[in-house]
């Protein structure tokens, strides 16, 4: 979730840079509250995003370790990459 915040709050001074950098004619076109009211909308959806997908990567990549220590743990000739053969020998011995 931090990584989620620090890119939201990089999103925003990118965004205002952005504005800084319109021509005077855009703020007479433009609603005052417009880009605010944007700004602040998309940096939360982008927030949410990241941060649930960050969480999600975390999660199946400790998965996935975990999955492996506790395989090689439990029954390590099986887990061997040379012993492919043997893990169908083994399960059904056992």
């Amino acid at each position: 979730m931090i990584s989620a915040e620090n890119q939201a709050i990089r999103l925003r001074k990118d965004y205002f840079k952005a504005l800084l950098r319109q021509e005077m004619t855009w703020v007479d076109v433009n609603q005052p509250g417009e880009a605010a009211s944007r700004l602040a909308e998309d940096t939360v959806t982008f927030q949410m995003a990241i941060g649930e997908q960050l969480c999600m990567i975390y999660f199946f990549l400790g998965q996935c370790i975990a999955g492996t220590v506790i395989g090689f743990y439990r029954h390590p000739l099986p887990c061997l990459p040379g012993k492919r053969c043997c893990c169908f020998c083994c399960c059904c011995c056992c």
